[in-house]
């Protein structure tokens, strides 16, 4: 099967934002008096934010969540300001060539859309996409494949034609667990724990320092 359509990860994969992430958070924790380490936002980092604080702080109420996410988020995009983020070397080019080749590309990140739209627009990458979809709201959120299934569905593609490019192993899992050949980026491949995925060939998963280190050979024998 080749393939049809692209998955981006947004935050860590497009644009390296842990550092602003971890600074919003630390900033909201900080105003109700919690200490919030850089170890807790690291394995929470990629995944929808009330699954994280149900998993840190199972004894906040759903309302206190609800309310420490959006500040979160609120916090962030103030941020957010032009020169803040830049594009991660790898990934102007891979844009640029699967725009060339009229595939599907598509933005599938647990980000609210808030923050998908501020990021694009920071980086002036909107025109490659045909959608952007934010697993923010969803019932489910990565590991689970809810998110790149409906992108999938969204480019109106199956499972085994899309590729998933991600830097969290939540993300990785989602495209397993999805049917999707996936590229692990950045830190994410250098671990141990990704070596599981990229043993497995349904589906297959490639684990790369830098896009730029990846071929079109590569990827399409993924497929």
């Amino acid at each position: 099967m080749k393939f049809t359509t692209v998955i981006w990860d947004l935050d860590g994969t497009l644009t390296d934002t842990e550092q602003l992430h971890f600074q919003a958070w630390r900033q909201t924790m900080a105003k109700r008096g919690i200490d919030y380490p850089f170890e807790h936002f690291v394995a929470g980092f990629g995944r929808n934010n009330l699954d994280i604080l149900a998993e840190q702080m199972p004894s906040l109420s759903l309302a206190m969540a609800l309310e420490l996410s959006e500040e979160k988020e609120l916090a962030y995009r103030l941020l957010l300001k032009p020169g803040a983020i830049e594009s991660i070397p790898g990934t102007l080019a891979w844009l640029e060539q699967f725009h060339a080749l009229k595939l599907t590309q598509i933005v599938g990140s647990s980000a609210p859309m808030a923050n998908i739209v501020a990021m694009i627009d920071v980086l002036s990458i909107g025109n490659y996409f045909h959608g952007m979809l934010s697993g923010y709201r969803v019932p489910r959120g990565k590991p689970d494949p809810l998110l790149f299934l409906r992108c999938a569905a969204a480019a109106e593609g199956v499972p085994g034609a899309c590729l998933v490019i991600e830097d969290s192993i939540h993300g990785i899992e989602a495209a397993h667990r999805a049917g999707m050949p996936s590229i692990a980026v950045g830190k994410l491949a250098r671990t141990a724990v990704i070596q599981p995925y990229v043993q497995s060939t349904q589906p297959p998963c490639l684990a790369v320092d830098s896009l730029d280190h990846v071929t079109m050979a590569q990827i399409e024998a993924l497929f």
